[in-house]
């Protein structure tokens, strides 16, 4: 359970650096 929700932050910082490259 915990390591779905590093995932998930880990996905939605994703998300912020790729909207901060465009």
């Amino acid at each position: 359970m915990g390591l779905l929700t590093i995932i998930r932050k880990s996905r939605q910082k994703e998300r912020e650096m790729r909207i901060l490259f465009l």
